[in-house]
């Protein structure tokens, strides 16, 4: 037996990309392995971020298919092995939908959309867990206006906590850059900034 002829086609490019694909998990179906009766044809951008060997998973998921949707959190302390209990984050009766999340030490902040009263008047908000995601806070509505939010952004570092996010709140109804800052681990927020109070639609 020719023992080259026989290495050349496991060790191939088609054999590699077959040998990678079956062993790698997708994302989406993270919530119907832990609990099959969290599955539902609507979950879309799951988010992840870890921290040593603390893993968290982030997903709108619309159980119900009826229109509405909550933000879920899986967390692992084992590298991914295994999953504790999904935490429902959002947990209210209007849509929630786009979440991020990151991590600095051992706190945890959670932003996403949230469709305030099934009215269209999508708002940003925020959740903290300061004790590596054990527990979370209440949520705070971080935009809280009568315009459209979206796109939120988030970052962190120590005790400091931004968010950016575009909306339309203004008189006329440009588009606007907004921002807001937490200087104690997401308890407390300053009031909020417009960054580009200029006139006229602004697009990323």
């Amino acid at each position: 037996m020719n023992i080259q002829k026989l290495i050349l086609p496991i060790f191939s490019p088609i054999f590699i990309i077959i040998l990678i694909s079956s062993v790698m998990v997708n994302p989406l179906q993270l919530a119907s392995s832990l609990d099959p009766s969290q599955t539902s044809p609507s979950r879309n951008r799951p988010a992840i971020t870890l921290n040593e060997d603390n893993v968290f998973v982030l997903w709108p998921d619309n159980k119900t298919s009826t229109g509405k949707s909550d933000i879920f959190l899986a967390k692992s302390a084992d590298g991914g092995a295994s999953f504790k209990d999904i935490l429902n984050l959002s947990n209210t009766t209007s849509r929630s939908a786009n979440p991020e999340l990151i991590i600095s030490g051992a706190n945890i902040y959670v932003t996403w959309l949230e469709d305030f009263n099934n009215s269209g008047n999508w708002e940003i908000y925020f959740k903290a867990s300061n004790d590596n995601g054990t527990t979370f806070n209440k949520p705070i509505n971080i935009s809280n206006n009568t315009g459209l939010s979206e796109d939120p952004e988030i970052a962190a570092d120590e005790e400091n906590v931004i968010l950016t996010w575009w909306d339309n709140s203004t008189s006329n109804g440009d588009r606007h850059v907004m921002y807001r800052a937490s200087t104690d681990n997401g308890i407390t927020f300053n009031p909020i900034i417009t960054l580009n109070a200029t006139t006229g639609i602004t697009s990323p």
